[in-house]
């Protein structure tokens, strides 16, 4: 037996070594004594646990431990002492060597709880004491902060935090990083008095010293911006927390990093500083000591760094830099050598290490030799390095020119450049006239006399490659005009040589590898060409063109994987573009992905970034070197019959000599190595033809992308042919911004462009005979003007579009395009930033645009742009966008299944005469030819391509020049002949947001009975009107004829319909929907208060409600308020504003919010769908009363969704439910039998209300796509049966992780229950709606601005995160202009803090004298603000809260002083009927005369005599002890009542304790029911029967 503990034991501290390390390596054993009052100790360590009973210089008898968790259950012995004697049960267990301690070797998880030390004296009786102690294991529990500061930090240089709290020497301190307050912290390490030092998570990223200062040793994984804590525990037990904001600083990169050659093999400057890498460590591992040493002369010291101390020992010439590389102060010949990084004695790694001066050290390895040049004497000419032939001219690259003999072993150095753009940097040598280096990074040689035969040495260090070696021979011409002896030689041992290869010829033409080697080859030269440089406008021609590089371009997109499991639809965000095809999840992963996203998010541009990160061999590209990709369209890929006609035809030049039977020849062979890309699957059988296309010619097996705008296409591919959904939604906000700094800096650099530089550039056509060498290569650009790319992303300035954008004016769903973001930078440019007032609409902001092109032909260059006043467009141009309308707006009305491209013959019939409408509108850049058919026959017809505008990977083409003449690639106004037949001719719009406002045009023009109108189109369902229509409704209301009031009107008939008969929560969000619309139109139209009087039906008995709040919202909502109460026009009288936005909070409460929402005053009707159950989850029932689907066309694919199979609290479940639900899921999905999965419903009674909500309320919006009959839902077809288990927990964590407002679900809870509740809820809907910030919005301000126009306002509930504790203060000092406020509800406000709570309790209390329902979450709140707070108590407490009926405070931290405050401000609560408290942590103790004094004080008959309810959450020990207080404790009537027991309630629990008469019947007040009516939920005394109504 003991042999097994033993084991056991070696296992757990095995195991805690490979989690945790522990420096010195000496103290692994060391014990420690529990620290702080609540007695922690850290998992993985040794720790002794005091005997509290017993006493020194007594002698005993016996010491037994125990470990029992309540005084009645039953309790485990763990040692004994007895007759001088230890018998302990496990090894894990030992005394202490004083005081009878107990000693826990290896702390698990487990040990946490109580113990009891019974000591038996000799000569009394036997005592005991219990002792609890908590253990921590990765994570800190979160706690208000003592003391707050910043930091900034520098990348490459080791950083030091300060802990602000240690202001003596510590007993313990801890560092962590996250959120912390109400959020636990991910622990980085501990440090104990003895000085060992824990490392955690992060391994030696980080080390804490003595003064309990944190050294960052690595940013590797640190966010730009990242909060850190400092944790103390002081000798007496106190706790002090503090944290650090600190934020990594924007620098210009480091030019002292060696210069790579191979992975263990670098190249020093000499007289510079420079940086070695330590190659032995990565992020996250685990060292006591880091030492640098140099071998080949070991008595030098060089470094050795001690992670306990946190001292450097190093020489002066040498010091420590970020992941512990080695600074080289000044380098010199002798630092040449081996040099060893040592991470402990494991891993140790060796460099080897040259010095570069003014020789350039040689080695053996290959080179590229460039062709020979034969010279005369004293010419001028210029050499073009041969490895840049290697990389893009983009590449960020260090170059060496140096000149040596052919047999040198070291070379003399001319100079060196930095590339793409400098600075250069000649030696001594090169300081004269006759040596220099080009912008190219050609070398140039002016009547440079050599002596004989030279090699020209070009070194090209990449930033993220290897060592480029390269040479070009240049040779002496004789006197006679022939080569010298050497080159004659050369000749005469390479004529035979021609012999032999010319005999080897057949046997090489059979091979395959050099077809493939060209075909890449020129493939990689046509992307690099087509792609380096991208258009950053939506507009090309002669006047606004502008090209950037891709690389400062791109930014990265926003992007979601879609997956369907268990009848779930849920989505979760990748974190890379390597995610496309697979991001670890197996189960998931396939070779076929499909790219789905509205028009302008960028997927077109997503595909050239992919492709040109290929064919420039970046490490982060998705596929190989030996891998062929090629960018076909689907119109080309669809006609076409081999891969090598469609590869001829769009990838290759026609001088590649490259058929396409050989292409087809060779992947006849061999289909491995080629990946395709397919671009605008727009068509309702796109897909399902690409598909047809890679199985006819057997490539299934490869890699394939395409891209559709339609997600009814998407999904129907995904489930028919298994294919991957990735869903692009454009830009984050953050990245926004960054985009739109590049394209404006970009055009900002182009413009300062001289005329003389742009002179040059347009010269540098090349020539064989007469251009210098080095620009052969320079043609990538050819045909448009040069534009020099900024440094940095990095504004100089704060531009208006800046302010406009993060004023959230913009609806979130087009502010994250990309492409409408260009045509803003456009308009930026144009109106120098005029058009982008404060709070100008998105109305105005686009029609302002449509003007600038209207007027750019006649006076964009005669100063309207210069920031005059625009003129209004001629009425021919508004005929023209008019025109536009009708045709678009047919078919927006008609069809929605592609409704981006129109055939001319669309404008062309249906405008009689008038056929330049078509050429007017493309000319003012509002349609662009889409191409759609190829002129090119074979690929010895096929026309050269130019690198032209590509919006939309098609393909255009130069004019064919008449013979003769030589084309000028570099002329601005060259003609571009579309690929495609004038009678097969089709168009779009540029961009979508323009066609909405040439329909809204039209619309506004023709539309004379607006309701009428709305009316006859009421078959495409509600949610097309919202989907395709919105934004046109926003544009017509600006017409001054357009009857605004009949079409809020018509909108106001659908919310009061679906206000009655909502129940679901899709069917409110699809309502609310319909409200915000109402609101924009408001908002866009500029109506201030002319529309209250249709706008008082949207919110019926003056109630305004909103869901999932975000910037954008508060921005609509504070306009409607800011003109609520006109003094000429219709007050809209608000007297309810009800808004909610989900968090991190726990689930169960969070839940009874998002209900309370969905059913407003209906509460008892859910009282027979709750169960007097303990456990936290919602249950089967509650789950699907909120079925919502991930998207708004899915509403009935929700009749197919299998009920989510739930964990239930029975003993016979408990044991595993996981596994049940995996097997219950099996028996429902498993193939072949006859309950497919589009047969499995809903229960009776769910499945009828999503049948009638989706009937009544989308009309057949759906019917469009019908599923395919063989084939089942997504969820058979994705996911692997057998490794579900595994997959869904995958799920839930990829779920977690993309959304940090996603609430928290109990742990307990099983996955598949979560993903069910995500999807059921439409949580990510909701959080996408949301997304982003909304407390320090400039909105949220305004919100708190306008509230107190409200006169007539008597509830504001403003659940979650909306205000802040400033806007919050503002609106407390304005509150006497609210004399009707009853109600306040400020709960689940993470930014509620000590100002906040003072503001609140004294002046708004203060002010609103009718004040009775107060609900506050003290989440920031510290022992300052409830000492102030009491403070004022004092004054006059009883008059203030006295007032109160109904009070919340909710998650006070710390738990001690908010008991401590609520113990004291009890008897100012004399009228308080219903008083719920909670504390933020259940882990936080309190001690016991706190405790006492709080439960004297309620059992007092004095205090609170009108309390009826009491609810109590995550304080325990407080609620046992008030469990048998009697409630209520004011009797009504006369005569003998019944007894009753307490109504404590667990927070988020629908429980009671205590014992209640069932016979007595409730007699319930008038103002006891409007408190119950209200959204948080009844408010008064608790039966039985009522204990199934909502607790919050």
């Amino acid at each position: 037996m003991a042999v097994t503990h033993t084991t056991i034991i070696l296992l757990t501290i095995g195991l805690c070594e490979a989690a945790y390390n522990i420096c010195p390596a000496n103290s692994i054993n060391s014990t420690h004594s529990t620290f702080g009052t609540s007695k922690y100790v850290q998992r993985g360590l040794w720790h002794q646990v005091p005997c509290p009973s017993f006493r020194p210089d007594e002698a005993i008898s016996r010491v037994i431990w125990y470990k029992q968790d309540s005084p009645t259950t039953p309790a485990q012995t763990l040692i004994t002492h007895k007759r001088n004697t230890d018998y302990p049960e496990s090894d894990m267990y030992a005394f202490g060597k004083s005081g009878f301690s107990l000693v826990i070797k290896g702390v698990q998880e487990s040990d946490g709880g109580r113990y009891v030390c019974q000591v038996a004296p000799r000569d009394t009786l036997a005592r005991d004491e219990a002792i609890s102690i908590q253990v921590i294991g990765e994570t800190f529990p979160g706690g208000s902060s003592q003391a707050s500061s910043t930091a900034s930090f520098q990348r490459g240089r080791r950083q030091t935090l300060p802990c602000e709290c240690a202001s003596q020497t510590p007993d313990v301190v801890y560092w962590s990083t996250g959120e912390g307050v109400t959020i636990d912290t991910q622990i980085i390490g501990a440090r104990f008095s003895d000085g060992a030092t824990l490392q955690i998570q992060y391994g030696a990223d980080y080390c804490i010293g003595s003064d309990a200062s944190l050294t960052v040793n690595s940013l590797n994984d640190v966010q730009d911006t990242q909060r850190f804590w400092c944790h103390v525990f002081q000798s007496n037990g106190s706790l002090r927390n503090c944290n650090t904001g600190a934020k990594i600083s924007v620098e210009a990169e480091s030019t002292s990093n060696a210069l790579k050659a191979s992975e263990r093999y670098f190249f020093l400057r000499k007289d510079t500083q420079q940086i070695l890498p330590c190659l032995s460590w990565t992020p996250g591992d685990t060292a006591c000591e880091v030492e640098w040493s140099k071998l080949d002369n070991p008595d030098r010291q060089v470094l050795s760094y001690n992670l306990s101390t946190g001292v450097v020992d190093s020489s002066p010439e040498f010091d420590l830099v970020s992941d512990f590389g080695l600074v080289i102060q000044s380098v010199e010949d002798d630092h040449a050598g081996v040099f060893r990084c040592a991470l402990g004695d494991k891993n140790k790694i060796d460099v080897e290490v040259r010095v570069i001066g003014d020789r350039f050290p040689l080695d053996e390895a290959n080179a590229t030799e460039g062709d020979s040049v034969t010279i005369k004497p004293e010419s001028r000419f210029s050499l073009r390095c041969p490895a840049l032939s290697d990389i893009s001219l983009t590449t960020k690259s260090t170059l060496f020119w140096s000149f040596g003999a052919p047999d040198a072993e070291s070379t003399t150095v001319i100079g060196t450049m930095n590339l793409p753009d400098g600075p250069i940097k000649m030696s001594d040598l090169g300081d004269n006239s006759c040596l220099g280096i080009s912008i190219e990074g050609a070398l140039l040689l002016n009547n440079c006399s050599q002596d004989g035969d030279v090699r020209y040495w070009c070194h090209v260090f990449p930033a993220n490659g290897d060592l480029i070696r390269s040479y070009v021979g240049v040779l002496m011409e004789n006197s006679n005009g022939a080569p010298g002896l050497s080159h004659v030689v050369a000749i005469g041992v390479c004529v035979p040589l021609c012999v032999i290869i010319l005999l080897g010829v057949f046997r090489l033409v059979g091979k395959r590898e050099p077809v493939l080697k060209k075909l890449a080859k020129k493939i990689k030269s046509f992307v690099i060409i087509k792609f380096e440089r991208i258009p950053i406008t939506p507009w090309v021609d002669a006047g606004d063109v502008c090209f950037a590089s891709i690389d400062s371009v791109y930014k990265p997109l926003e992007m979601f994987v879609n997956v369907s499991h268990g009848g779930s639809t849920v989505k979760y965000k990748l974190h890379s573009e390597s995610g496309i095809f697979d991001d670890g999840i197996p189960e998931l992963a396939s070779k076929h992905a499909i790219i789905q996203g509205r028009r302008g998010c960028g997927k077109t541009t997503f595909l050239h970034r992919l492709i040109y990160d290929w064919a420039i061999g970046r490490e982060r590209a998705l596929w190989g070197r030996d891998q062929i990709v090629v960018l076909i369209p689907a119109w080309l890929l669809i006609k076409s019959k081999t891969i090598g006609e469609v590869v001829v035809e769009c990838m290759i030049p026609k001088d590649a000599n490259i058929s396409a039977e050989s292409i087809n020849a060779h992947y006849a062979r061999d289909k491995r190595n080629l990946t395709i890309l397919v671009d605008d699957c727009n068509g309702k059988d796109d897909i399902d033809a690409v598909i047809e296309f890679m199985t006819v010619n057997g490539f299934l097996g490869c890699h394939l992308i395409v891209t559709t705008r339609n997600s009814k296409f998407a999904k129907a591919a995904s489930r028919k042919h298994n294919m991957r959904i990735v869903t692009i939604s454009g830009f984050s906000f953050i990245t926004a911004i960054e985009y739109i700094n590049v394209v404006l800096d970009t055009a900002e650099d182009n413009k300062k462009s001289t005329p003389e530089h742009t002179a040059v550039k347009s010269k540098a056509k090349p020539t064989s005979d007469s251009i210098p060498l080095e620009t052969k290569a320079s043609t990538s650009t050819a045909g448009y003007p040069e534009i020099e790319t900024p440094k940095t992303a990095t504004t100089k300035q704060k531009r208006n579009i800046h302010r406009y954008i993060e004023e959230h004016i913009l609806q979130p769903d087009i502010s994250c395009l990309p492409a409408v973001l260009a045509a803003l930078c456009q308009l930026s440019i144009w109106t120098k930033g005029d058009a982008f007032k404060p709070d100008v609409t998105m109305s105005y902001l686009f029609r302002t645009l449509v003007k600038c092109r209207v007027n750019k032909k006649g006076s964009l260059e005669e100063g309207v742009t210069e920031g005059n006043q625009l003129r209004d467009p001629m009425k021919d141009k508004l005929k023209v966008i008019t025109e536009l309308g009708r045709v678009a707006h047919s078919r927006l009305i008609d069809s929605y299944e592609d409704n981006a491209d129109f055939s001319t013959e669309d404008f062309l019939n249906a405008s009689g005469n008038e056929d330049h409408i078509l050429d007017d509108a493309i000319q003012l850049g509002l349609l662009r030819p889409l191409l759609s058919e190829s002129q090119v026959e074979s690929a010895e017809q096929s026309i050269e391509v130019s690198k032209v505008k590509n919006r939309r990977a098609y393909l255009c083409c130069k004019r064919k020049e008449e013979r003769g003449t030589k084309p000028d690639p570099m002329r601005e106004d060259i003609e571009l002949a579309l690929l495609t037949s004038p009678r097969n001719k089709r168009v779009y719009f540029v961009l979508e947001i323009l066609e909405e406002l040439c329909v809204a045009q039209f619309f506004a023009e023709t539309t004379e009975r607006v309701e009428q109108w709305v009316d006859g189109i009421t078959e495409i369902g509600h949610t097309d009107i919202l989907q395709r229509l919105s934004n046109v409704f926003q544009f017509a209301i600006q017409a001054k004829k357009f009857d605004r009031e009949a079409l809020v009107n018509y909108f106001a008939k659908i919310i009061v319909k679906e206000y009655r008969q909502a129940r679901l929560l899709h069917e409110l969000l699809q309502m609310q929907n319909f409200v915000e619309l109402c609101l924009q139109l408001n908002f866009e139209g500029q109506c201030e208060g002319a529309l209250n009087k249709k706008l008082k039906s949207v919110f019926p008995d003056g109630r305004v409600r909103l869901i999932g709040i975000s910037s954008y919202k508060l921005r609509l909502l504070s306009y409607l308020l800011e003109h609520a109460q006109p003094d000429d026009r219709s007050k809209l009288n608000v007297k309810s504003i009800e808004l909610l936005r989900i968090g991190q909070h726990d689930w169960s409460e969070l839940n009874e919010y998002i209900e309370h929402f969905v059913h407003g005053q209906k509460v008892p009707e859910l009282k027979t769908e709750h169960t007097k159950t303990e456990e936290s989850q919602p249950s089967t029932t509650e789950i699907y009363k909120g079925t919502v689907p991930s998207s708004q066309e899915d509403i009935e694919e929700l009749r197919q969704i299998p009920p989510p199979i739930r964990s239930h609290p029975s003993e016979s479940e408990h044991n595993n439910p996981i596994q049940k639900e995996v097997q219950s899921t099996k028996s429902e999905l498993q193939p072949g039998r006859e309950n497919k999965c589009d047969e499995v419903s809903l229960s009776t009674q769910s499945e009828s209300d999503v049948g009638d909500s989706s009937s009544e309320a989308c009309g057949n919006e759906d019917e469009s796509i019908s599923k395919p009959r063989n084939v089942d839902i997504e969820s058979c077809d994705i996911i692997d049966i057998e490794n579900e288990q595994a997959v869904l927990k995958k799920l839930r964590e990829r779920i977690k992780s993309s959304n940090q407002d996603m609430p928290r679900f109990p742990p307990d809870e099983s996955d598949i229950s979560v993903l069910h509740t995500v999807q059921s809820f439409g949580l990510q809907e909701l959080l996408e709606s949301q997304a982003g910030e909304c407390y320090s919005s400039g909105a949220a301000r305004d919100l708190a601005r306008y509230l107190p126009r409200l006169e007539m306002l008597e509830s504001l509930v403003l659940v979650g995160t909306i205000l802040s504790s400033e806007a919050i203060s503002d609106l407390a000092r304005n509150a006497d202009q609210l004399p009707n406020l009853k109600k306040l509800d400020l709960r689940l406000n993470k930014q509620f803090d000590d100002r906040a709570f003072v503001a609140v309790t004294s002046l708004l209390l203060r002010k609103c004298n009718n004040l009775t329902d107060l609900r506050l979450s003290l989440c920031r709140v510290q022992d300052k603000g409830f000492d102030e707070v009491q403070r004022e108590m004092e004054k006059d407490g009883a008059v203030l809260w006295g007032r109160l009926k109904t009070l919340y405070l909710l998650h006070g931290s710390p738990a001690e002083k908010f008991a401590g405050f609520l113990s004291h401000s009890l008897k100012y609560f004399h009228f308080v009927e219903c008083l719920h408290v909670s504390a933020t942590y259940k882990s936080e103790e309190i001690r016991d005369e706190i405790q006492g004094e709080f439960e004297q004080n309620m059992k007092n008959q004095k205090i609170m005599t009108n309390l009826e309810d009491l609810d109590i959450g995550n304080m325990e020990t407080l609620k046992a002890r008030l469990a048998p207080l009697d409630l209520p404790k004011k009797r009504k009537g006369s005569g003998l009542l019944p007894t009753f027991g307490t109504a404590v309630i667990d927070m988020g629990k629908r429980t009671a304790i205590g014992l209640w008469n069932r016979n007595r019947k409730q007699t319930v007040s008038e103002s006891e029911k409007s408190a119950a009516d209200t959204m948080s939920g009844p408010t008064r005394a608790v039966s039985v029967d009522a204990m199934s109504d909502l607790r919050m």
